[in-house]
């Protein structure tokens, strides 16, 4: 809901999260996108031609085509997002803790490479300026994925829904992959699991690109590119919160109409 930090203001979670942005960065328009404004985008970019009419309408259905899982029109819409107005882009679960982001993009940043964990490039937060070709390859390359990668046809569907392991592979491993291929001129990553020496990879662009590409790594929610410790931080679980708001993991959910023991 485009104004659940209005309703539940007093939820740690809350106030550690977008509240605490909006506090720390007053500067800052922070807008809140729900469903309608993912598929509102999504429209555009068909009318834009940057995707298919057809694809537009796998992902949103319509009287007689349900609509794609919520996850697979937010990975889109994420970077379409990025593409048309640039800033920052961050998962609603994601801790802000205290972090004033004008100390972090200084004029001459273009885009944020930040790591998760050992493990690879986050896609959970996405920075970068209007137009980043970047994004654009990771909207084609998420097309073509959707579109062309069963016999050359469109991903098999379940009532609207592609499998766990079809979303998955248009999230963080495709990000990955496109990421070495076009920053690092790697096209032989393919972004699956953890990728050896990817803290190096961090170094690398702190050491070289510092001046363009702002970049940091997720230890825990109260330690990352988005927070700094602080004496008291919780770092919550992803399932606490789901709890809170009366939700369950997109992965069950998904096994479940695909007929598979969860």
């Amino acid at each position: 809901h485009k104004d659940y930090h209005k309703q539940h203001p007093s939820l740690p979670f809350v106030q550690h999260s977008i509240l605490r942005f909006m506090e720390l960065n007053p500067t800052w328009n922070v807008t809140i996108y729900n469903d309608a404004d993912m598929d509102g985008i999504i429209e555009r970019a068909a009318r834009d031609d940057m995707i298919s009419m057809e694809e537009m309408r796998l992902l949103l259905g319509n009287e007689t085509l349900s609509a794609a899982h919520p996850v697979e029109r937010a990975d889109l819409a994420r970077m379409l997002i990025i593409w048309y107005h640039g800033g920052m882009y961050v998962d609603a679960d994601a801790l802000i803790n205290p972090k004033q982001f004008d100390k972090v993009f200084l004029p001459t940043i273009k885009m944020c490479l930040p790591i998760y964990l050992d493990i690879n490039f986050a896609q959970s937060i996405l920075c970068s300026s209007p137009k980043n070709q970047l994004y654009l390859e990771m909207i084609k390359q998420m097309s073509k994925r959707r579109m062309t990668s069963n016999k050359g046809g469109p991903l098999e569907r379940r009532d609207g829904w592609a499998t766990t392991n079809a979303l998955f592979s248009m999230g963080p491993p495709l990000f990955n992959h496109v990421i070495f291929d076009l920053v690092f001129g790697n096209s032989h990553v393919s972004g699956h699991g953890d990728i050896p020496g990817i803290e190096d990879t961090m170094r690398v662009l702190q050491e070289e690109a510092s001046g363009v590409i702002a970049t940091g790594q997720f230890h825990d929610g109260c330690h990352s590119f988005l927070a700094d410790p602080f004496e008291g931080c919780k770092d919550w679980e992803r399932g606490e919160l789901y709890k809170l708001y009366n939700m369950s993991g997109w992965t069950k959910a998904v096994k479940r109409r695909w007929g598979l023991a969860t």
